[in-house]
């Protein structure tokens, strides 16, 4: 009896269930009112309001989005890559010519054959370069047309110089010495046998002489044969000067590797020298009064080369106020006679002159060595040639009189 009871309630409950599932299936497929009844029932979760399920979802996706292997374009190939690339050592640029203000891709950079082989503008070549900019290779000029060619500047250091200057002041003497006696020697051998010279009737003979710049007559015939005492001459000079400077040429002055050398102090080059003493001698002021000028006579000399005793040249100078030094070169060997004509440095006390009309050669001493009995002298040929010569002070000739040669 109790099993029939447990199997009649459990159908009942069975289709209890079933109709209840059935009226609450009709309840949310028919219209609002009647889901809206009780507040609680309606928003209470039931399996009916579950979310569709994975398998619910459209199956169509996948073949509407392509996948990501077929989106991208396929990679060329080797073989597809253009043929017309240029190699890689013959396209790229050498690292100096490739600075421009954009990276060109390899196929866009010139070749070195399109490359200018210059960049006018910027950076002269050899030969045209411009005002203001660093001359290229053919604007230089070589080595032997630099003042300085073949020799480097003297380094001179101090104990350099006072070796040189200690040196210079132990041969003075010996220098000194040799200078007299060849001096004693030269006018010994000339004795009287010019003392015509340079006086008026002398110059008469020589028309060039007539013409010349300044007037040498005097009516004194030993007039212009007188010394002149440093004293003399340094007051004598527009601008005095308070001490000498002495030209020892050979000694305070002397030539090495091209160099002059001054008190032992490398002073300038050989040319430069040169042209120094040209420079000075063509500084006579053009607008001199030559009939005002007042002159100082300086002496007559004997004009010696090297260890000549005989010499056949002579020459007179003279200086003026204004620090011009004039005269007359004579040779008795060729009868001839010329003006020589030039100035005083009145900072260096370097005079220097030659012959007027002529560019060389040029001479020159200190104006103090022309106060002396003899002094070296320098005879510049060129600016590449220089010699040392000797001037000799002959002496007065005679009151009564003078012998012709």
């Amino acid at each position: 009896m109790m099993r029939k009871l447990t199997l009649l309630t459990y159908v009942v409950l069975v289709i209890s269930g079933l109709l209840a599932g059935e009226a609450l299936a009709r309840g949310m497929g028919g219209g609002g009112g009647g889901s809206r009844g009780g507040g609680s029932a309606a928003r209470s979760p039931s399996m009916s309001r579950s979310k569709p399920s994975t398998p619910s979802r459209p199956t169509t996706r996948p073949a509407t989005r392509p996948s990501q292997p077929s989106a991208r374009p396929a990679q060329p190939s080797t073989g597809a890559r253009p043929s017309t690339r240029p190699a890689q050592p013959s396209t790229r640029p050498s690292t100096p010519s490739a600075r421009t203000g954009e990276s060109a891709g390899a196929a866009t950079r010139p070749s070195t054959g399109a490359r200018p082989e210059a960049k006018p503008g910027q950076r002269p070549g050899a030969g045209t370069a411009a005002t203001g900019q660093r001359p290229g290779a053919g604007e230089r000029p070589d080595r032997g047309a630099r003042p300085d060619a073949a020799r480097p500047r003297p380094v001179q250091s101090r104990e350099d110089i006072a070796n040189r200057k200690q040196t210079i002041a132990k041969t003075l003497p010996q220098r000194a010495e040799q200078r007299q006696k060849r001096g004693r020697a030269v006018r010994e051998s000339v004795g009287h046998r010019y003392d015509n010279l340079f006086t008026p009737e002398w110059r008469g003979k020589f028309d060039r002489l007539a013409d010349g710049r300044f007037d040498w007559k005097n009516p004194d015939p030993r007039h212009w044969w007188r010394a002149a005492t440093w004293g003399a001459v340094a007051g004598w000079y527009f601008r005095p000067w308070n001490s000498p400077i002495v030209y020892d040429y050979g000694g305070n002055v002397f030539y090495q590797d091209n160099y002059v050398y001054v008190d032992g102090q490398a002073y300038c080059t050989e040319e430069e020298y040169a042209q120094q003493a040209d420079t000075i001698a063509n500084s006579v002021p053009a607008d001199i009064q030559a009939d005002k000028v007042e002159w100082m006579p300086l002496g007559v000399f004997a004009v010696s080369q090297a260890n000549e005793s005989e010499p056949t040249m002579f020459l007179q100078l003279a200086v003026s106020k204004e620090g011009i030094v004039a005269g007359t070169l004579t040779n008795v060997l060729t009868n001839t006679a010329q003006e020589v004509e030039g100035m005083v440095d009145q900072n260096t006390q370097r005079a220097a002159w030659k012959i007027v009309g002529k560019e060389h050669p040029v001479m020159e001493t200190g104006i103090y060595n022309l106060t002396q009995e003899q002094t070296p002298i320098l005879v510049h040929f060129s600016p590449e040639q220089t010699q040392t010569w000797m001037l000799v002070r002959m002496e007065e000739p005679a009151a009564t009189g003078a012998a012709t040669p």
